[in-house]
């Protein structure tokens, strides 16, 4: 099996050289003559993955080794039946680790008690359902803010935003950028 992989990607030729023969090359520089005989290509976001890159190969699999999946047009592999994974969730529990160190940072060289301070999650996914997990553990209360999964489950836990940010002494966001495109006082940034 020929799979072909931006050479970006760590440990690509370790991890999948038992499944066939690997050819690495630059993501910026992949094209439709590169993947032309590959059966799998596996990607970073730098590489956009649509018919131009795709049509006429032989490429019956694409992973990215991202979480973002808008550099891949899922539509036009789902057509063509072939097979998409992305890594959502693979970097989660590392993610949450850092935003909790970060505040624990901040807190010890600013000298602040961080013990029974509330904390607003904007955004229950992956990472924000680990951060909901840790941070009881190290003294806070929570306050969480999830419109969609409000939605699903009717869940009372999930409060507005506005109530969230008003209740809360430190926030941490974890949802797309352009769900703040609806609020002109908030910016993910």
């Amino acid at each position: 099996m020929k799979i072909v992989a931006d050479e970006n990607i760590p440990l690509v030729k370790e991890i999948f050289s038992r499944f066939g023969k690997i050819y690495c090359y630059p993501g910026r520089n992949m094209n439709n003559a590169i993947v032309s005989d590959a059966q799998v290509l596996l990607v970073r976001s730098i590489t956009t993955v649509d018919k131009n890159l795709l049509d006429n190969t032989t490429v019956r699999f694409v992973g990215t080794a991202t979480i973002g999946t808008d550099h891949i047009d899922q539509s036009y592999l789902q057509s063509q039946k072939i097979c998409f994974s992305c890594a959502a969730g693979c970097n989660a529990n590392s993610v949450a680790e850092y935003v909790m160190t970060a505040l624990l940072v901040v807190a010890r060289r600013h000298h602040l008690d961080l013990t029974g301070k509330t904390l607003g999650i904007i955004g229950v996914g992956n990472i924000g359902s680990i951060i909901n997990r840790i941070a009881p553990a190290l003294g806070f209360n929570v306050l969480l803010n999830d419109p969609p999964l409000a939605r699903q489950t009717g869940d009372p836990r999930y409060l507005p935003l506005d109530d969230v940010i008003a209740q809360s002494d430190i926030v941490t966001c974890h949802t797309p950028p352009d769900s703040f495109r609806a609020r002109s006082d908030l910016s993910p940034y």
